[in-house]
């Protein structure tokens, strides 16, 4: 039975059915009954979000901007759903999109939980591959002469970087022929073909992901009809750098400073690579290394006809080992000993000292609301009394020592003498400590 709450015209009462049925709830009201048939049906199970998303690109680089949206979630029970994100590497994000960078490279497991508005929640991961952004390679051939005649060798040269190409290859005469370049540990080749008619040929080199080639003429003598005809081919630049601190420890900002010329044009781009994943660019660069280690530093120039040059160097940073600083030591004097109210008092810190350098500072403070700086003070007291002298002294790390000494100050006691006129001419002696005031006779 449940209790009704009436006004004049109903009464409302609160029932609870534990299993689903049909019930027949009645009311009685002065020996009158009324009821209704009722259905209970049981309670809707609410299902857990289907949770699902998107991430572009899921192979990233260091620093690269990742998109990761969850539209693809939904809730059996059309529930509206929540959504918070793990990224992995200890970083958090709510709502139904969101972006995020990788500062490492390493396999992520990018997690997603979707919530409906029940509680239920479901979740889905995907793996992100971050790497770091690998530096482009470059090939640049070139001749080494500027004139080309029939039937002279011509020596070609192949210049390349962050390729896999080592031991020998082969470089294409452009005639039909090809030439074996060997040398390529050292980044650069050479080779030499011949040419038996004059013509415009093309000279080209194939790397593993790369190819480059050279255009250029081959002529006859100037004795015969053909003429001669002078081709110049761009020059690689010539490129060297220098870093300071050469011994640089870490967290130190370290200034990088390229040295390129051409020869025939000038440096249209320098691009620095730091080893750490970090990068620049300009002539000048500065970078800092977070942690300790060797790293190889490769800085490449570009000319205003696109061959590159590059130069690699070792930069070792060094762990910074933290020394511990000796405090220094506080001493000084005063003088005099028993000074009397008003009488300048020297107070000298020259027995104050530091076992690794100079003092930087000496602050005194002389119990009466004064003070004063500087290796040596002075100062008097206006009242007699005990008072405690404090220095404090400062090394060049910042550490401090302090000294406190008590001084008495004696207050200056006035002597009467009797009679208080003495004759013209009258001896008198007064023996005493302290400063003695005499009144001379009228007419002395």
């Amino acid at each position: 039975s449940a209790t009704a709450v009436c006004s004049p015209a109903t009464c409302t009462a609160a029932c609870t059915y534990s299993t689903p049925g049909i019930y027949l709830p009645a009311a009685s009201f002065s020996s009158t009954w009324c009821n209704t048939w009722v259905l209970v049906k049981p309670l809707a199970e609410n299902h857990a979000p289907l949770a699902n998303f998107t991430a572009a690109p899921t192979n990233a680089y260091v620093n690269e901007s990742i998109s990761f949206d969850a539209a693809a979630s939904s809730d059996p029970d059309g529930q509206e759903l929540s959504f918070y994100w793990d990224f992995g590497d200890g970083t958090t994000a709510a709502g139904v999109r969101a972006g995020h960078e990788y500062r490492s490279p390493g396999l992520y497991a990018a997690r997603l939980t979707a919530t409906d508005a029940l509680g239920a929640n479901g979740t889905y991961s995907k793996p992100i591959n971050v790497s770091y952004r690998p530096v482009l390679p470059y090939c640049t051939l070139l001749l080494n002469q500027t004139t080309i005649y029939i039937n002279e060798s011509v020596r070609i040269n192949v210049s390349y970087g962050n390729v896999n190409a080592t031991g020998s290859l082969a470089i294409s005469c452009g005639n039909g022929t090809y030439a074996n370049a060997t040398g390529c540990e050292t980044l650069s080749c050479s080779s030499a073909c011949t040419y038996g008619a004059a013509g415009f040929y093309t000279a080209s080199a194939n790397l593993t992901s790369i190819a480059c080639g050279f255009g250029f003429a081959v002529v006859a003598r100037p004795n015969t009809t053909i003429g001669n005809l002078s081709i110049t081919g761009n020059r690689i630049p010539t490129l060297d750098f220098s870093f300071t601190p050469s011994s640089p420890f870490e967290a130190d900002e370290i200034t990088f400073t390229a040295s390129a010329t051409d020869a025939d044009g000038f440096i249209a781009s320098y691009a620095w690579d730091f080893g750490d994943g970090s990068t620049a660019s300009g002539r000048t660069a500065r970078h800092a290394y977070t942690n300790a280690g060797r790293y190889k530093v490769a800085v490449a120039v570009t000319d205003d006809k696109g061959a590159v040059a590059r130069a690699e160097k070792l930069v070792q940073a060094r762990l910074r080992l933290q020394a511990t600083n000796k405090k220094p030591v506080a001493a000084f004097t005063m003088s005099p000993a028993a000074p009397q109210v008003g009488t300048d008092i020297t107070f000298n810190a020259a027995g104050s000292s530091d076992p690794e350098g100079p003092l930087t500072s000496y602050a005194w403070d002389f119990g009466d609301g004064s003070t004063a700086s500087g290796k040596t003070a002075k100062h008097s007291y206006a009242s007699g009394g005990l008072y405690s002298v404090t220095l404090e002294v400062t090394d060049g790390a910042g550490d401090t020592d302090a000294a406190t000494k008590g001084l008495e100050v004696l207050e200056v006691q006035e002597v009467a003498v009797s009679p208080l006129y003495i004759a013209a001419g009258v001896l008198v002696a007064v023996l005493t400590v302290a400063v003695v005031k005499l009144v001379m006779a009228r007419g002395a």
